[in-house]
């Protein structure tokens, strides 16, 4: 520690005194990690991650992947705040859509739509695994055809992924 920095044990960054929290109980007077790697640390140990960062999220599996899709359908897609009633994101034209994710389940994709008659789409993601992670298919469905449901399914025979199919979105890479 010299003229005003401090190394951070976590991050190994060379940061000014600012950056840490006092401590009394150090000979320096200040905590050994920097704030921010102290707050990821909290946030790991609360299983609250940032929701880019953290893949072990349902909503990453959602809200995070729709992203890029509905930029593409739409040409604008503003997220929404966590926890928005009805929406996960608003769209060009003023279109609300409820973003949805199941993985492969017994008969199929399972999505909780839960009479939602806020969203005037469904963007639901179709994974394999739950160790996979692997997106199987992408639907972009009215809700007018769904909403009336407190949940789906789109199972996997045939007949069923066709029935769905005029909805379904090429997969990106």
């Amino acid at each position: 520690m010299t003229n005003g920095l401090k190394r951070c044990s976590s991050c190994k960054q060379e940061l000014s005194y600012d950056h840490f929290y006092i401590d009394t109980s150090r000979s320096d007077g200040l905590t050994v990690q920097c704030k921010e790697c102290l707050k990821k640390m909290e946030r790991r140990r609360k299983g609250s991650l940032p929701l880019q960062d953290n893949i072990t999220c349902r909503a990453y599996f959602g809200v995070i992947i729709a992203e890029p899709y509905l930029i593409k359908h739409f040409q604008q897609a503003i997220r929404m705040p966590y926890g928005n009633k009805g929406y996960d994101y608003l769209c060009s034209k003023g279109y609300k859509i409820d973003v949805k994710s199941s993985h492969e389940s017994d008969n199929g994709w399972v999505f909780n739509i839960k009479l939602n008659t806020i969203a005037n789409y469904f963007f639901c993601i179709g994974y394999g695994t739950k160790q996979s992670h692997q997106i199987k298919h992408v639907w972009l469905i009215p809700a007018s055809i769904i909403n009336q449901n407190v949940s789906f399914t789109i199972g996997f025979s045939e007949r069923s992924i066709q029935k769905w199919n005029k909805y379904e979105l090429a997969i990106l890479e």
